[in-house]
């Protein structure tokens, strides 16, 4: 079972875009614009998953795409408050027998950026839509998870022309997650691959009566290195790490444990439309006592990229 939950992957790109948000919501509030700010994002993903022993486990996704993206208001000077509608690369290919599932994170939040400093408050719910395998209706959300985040973010200063002017981008951010998933049946069909601890029998098909009862909490952290490859051009190559907790199940008793590695190269053409090619690779394990990971079970996910962002600043076009 390939089982996913990554609702820090939240900006209108993917964990490399981070600095990018950084500096550019930073730049916005600072500037007192009180206008919306609209990402439009369409992202293609090829993609596969693996077993520790390298077994193929799931069939790949082979150029699927979706329409996403970032709806920004600045509030106050530093502060935002934005929407993210989230689909595509490790977040749509939630592979599991059976089928490969749609996910879909929906995500509220609260930026106040003040350079080098991001603080972000969110609240998020992924859910899956349609598919085969999944016993959820057909094109109808069923809300799996409900998750908050408090995360803190610092860019630091440029580390020099030697090093081509790159900077570092680095995160921490604690989630606290529950859930109200749909029916028994969908987790046992591998729409929620949970069991549940009390079971209603007199609804049809049978619900969960307490899967919300539980709560689990966990940070994950992440560092990016920033590489402005010819800033004058907008051509700009990103490196991120992530490790940490990132899934949340009703029956693990800890967090599942990831290790993520993004690499992207970003192409912005003028202030209103950029192209990106992303390489993913992710790990996840579950955990035990004290918090070992168990190879046996370490799955291997990788998957490609292509999107474009279509940026829509209403503050520039009143100007």
């Amino acid at each position: 079972m390939f089982r996913m939950r990554f609702t820090w992957l939240r900006s209108a790109g993917i964990l490399s875009a981070i600095a990018f948000g950084v500096v550019s919501s930073a730049q916005a509030v600072l500037a007192d614009d009180h206008l919306p700010i609209i990402d439009i994002v369409p992202i293609a993903t090829w993609a596969g998953a693996a077993n520790a022993q390298g077994t193929p486990t799931n069939p790949l996704v082979s150029g699927t795409t979706w329409l996403t993206g970032t709806a920004t208001l600045p509030l106050v000077k530093h502060l935002t408050f934005s929407f993210d509608r989230l689909q595509g690369d490790l977040i749509g290919n939630t592979l599991v027998p059976g089928g490969t599932f749609n996910d879909i994170i929906d995500d509220y939040r609260l930026d106040y950026s003040d350079h080098p400093f991001t603080f972000e408050v969110s609240l998020a719910n992924r859910h899956r839509v349609c598919c085969p395998g999944s016993a959820d209706p057909f094109g109808a959300p069923s809300t799996e998870w409900h998750t908050g985040n408090f995360g803190i973010t610092y860019a630091t200063p440029s580390l020099g022309k030697g090093l081509g002017n790159s900077f570092l981008v680095l995160n921490v951010t604690g989630h606290t997650a529950n859930h109200d998933p749909g029916s028994v049946e969908a987790a046992s069909q591998g729409g929620l691959d949970i069991s549940c601890p009390v079971i209603n029998t007199s609804t049809t098909p049978a619900t969960c009566a307490n899967y919300s009862a539980k709560r689990e909490f966990g940070t994950s952290q992440a560092a990016t290195l920033v590489v402005p490859v010819d800033g004058a051009h907008g051509f700009v190559t990103t490196a991120t790490y992530v490790f940490g907790d990132l899934d949340y199940f009703e029956d693990a008793p800890y967090p599942w444990f990831y290790k993520i590695w993004v690499f992207a190269a970003e192409k912005h053409f003028n202030p209103y439309f950029s192209l990106k090619a992303t390489e993913s690779n992710l790990w996840q394990a579950p955990q035990g006592t004290p918090f070992p990971t168990s190879a046996s079970e370490v799955i291997h996910e990788a998957s490609w990229t292509l999107s474009a962002d279509f940026h829509i600043d209403f503050n520039k076009l009143v100007h």
